[in-house]
């Protein structure tokens, strides 16, 4: 009986069960003190590869559940994946992660887990995927995080980082989706980014970066989506990027810099969002854009001229912003019949029928949209409210 005892006291696992799956005694060991410093309450009576994967998806977005790999005869098992999204903790990042050597997934995604990034994390040479989205992170990308070459999903997105990014990203060979959107970033994008080939969506908006958007992102021949809205870098937009045929989603906003002529585009059959939003864009709208476009915003620019016959391939767009430019002539019938969510607001149109003239024509917002309410601007008055003067109008 001793002897029985002490050989079950002896296996190198974590739990005194021969008849379950097992952990080795190490990743026990990790899961501990990874627990602990998260501010995540496990139950180690439990077998995590059996019991903790029923702790699944609620529904509401929270997730709580850890994901194994057992060998053919289900004895040995390996934690491949921890999924704690939305758990409330307040913990900080355990550089122990390193010693789960099969980790492919770590998603601690809207928590409230502070501190740094561990520069430890460089090591996990078999790692996926790395989301940290929503929580209260601060201080630098540790430049160690670019030695994981097996890296395709880096989520940092709605977090307190700053200092600038780290060159050493650039070495990212697996790379397919780089996500930094809302944090406090500054300084250029490095050049080094230029060698991510296998990249297919890369967010930087909501940050403070200086200089110009970069020419190699037109390289990227796998990118999907792009969104530089309200990062802090210049234009003029690359040409190269708006004719990269391989893009889905475009969203560029609020860039510094010098007045651009609109960006030409390709015969691209899979744009369905281009956003060039307060872009600094002058000069007249393109003949036409691609017809998959499902929303299009090319609001708060300088843009002059007519809507140009071929914008009824826009028929079928669920929303058109041409709002706060100079935009002129008569408004397509299309828009004013049969488009959907059409923001035409403050432009210089003519009006059709000036006696009798509307905010609103069905889906269509016309609000101070004609040359009339430019000229009348210092009485504050729209031609659409009649004798109501607008006290916001400017």
């Amino acid at each position: 009986m001793l002897v029985t005892i002490l050989c079950v006291a002896l296996l190198p696992f974590g739990f005194a069960s021969i008849n379950t799956t097992l952990l080795p005694s190490y990743e026990v060991n990790a899961l501990r003190v990874i627990g602990r410093t998260l501010g995540k309450k496990w139950d180690f009576t439990e077998d995590p590869c059996v019991e903790w994967v029923k702790h699944n998806d609620t529904g509401d977005g929270r997730e709580d559940v850890v994901l194994c790999n057992c060998d053919s005869n289900g004895t040995i098992c390996h934690v491949t994946s921890i999924s704690l999204k939305g758990q409330s903790l307040v913990g900080t990042l355990p550089p122990e992660f390193t010693n789960l050597p099969n980790l492919l997934n770590i998603n601690l995604a809207r928590n409230n887990i502070s501190g740094t990034i561990p520069s430890e994390w460089g090591s996990m040479g078999q790692i996926l995927n790395i989301s940290l989205v929503a929580n209260l992170l601060n201080g630098q990308i540790p430049k160690e995080i670019g030695n994981i070459s097996t890296l395709k999903i880096l989520n940092l997105e709605d977090n307190m980082l700053s200092g600038t990014i780290p060159k050493e990203l650039g070495d990212f060979t697996s790379i397919e989706r780089l996500l930094l959107t809302s944090n406090s970033f500054t300084g250029e994008l490095p050049a080094s980014l230029a060698n991510l080939n296998t990249i297919i969506e890369f967010r930087v908006g909501g940050n403070d970066f200086s200089g110009n958007i970069p020419e190699y992102i037109g390289q990227w021949q796998s990118l999907k989506i792009l969104s530089i809205q309200g990062s802090g870098l210049e234009g003029p937009i690359p040409s190269s990027i708006t004719l990269l045929a391989s893009l889905s989603d475009l969203r560029i906003s609020d860039l510094k810099g010098p007045d651009m002529l609109f960006p030409p585009f390709g015969n691209t059959t899979l744009l369905n969002t281009l956003i060039l939003r307060s872009c600094n864009l002058f000069g007249n709208l393109p003949d036409s854009l691609p017809n998959s476009l499902k929303v299009l915003d090319l609001s708060f620019n300088k843009l002059s001229g007519r809507i140009p016959d071929g914008f009824n391939d826009l028929k079928a767009t669920n929303y058109i912003y041409l709002t706060r430019n100079s935009l002129s002539g008569s408004v397509p019938d299309w828009m004013l019949t049969s488009g959907k969510n059409i923001d035409l607001s403050y432009n210089d149109f003519t009006p059709i029928n000036t006696s009798n003239l509307s905010c609103q024509i069905r889906e269509t917002n016309l609000f101070a949209s004609f040359e009339k309410d430019n000229i009348s601007k210092k009485s504050k008055e729209v031609s659409c409210l009649g004798n109501v003067v607008c006290p916001t109008c400017k």
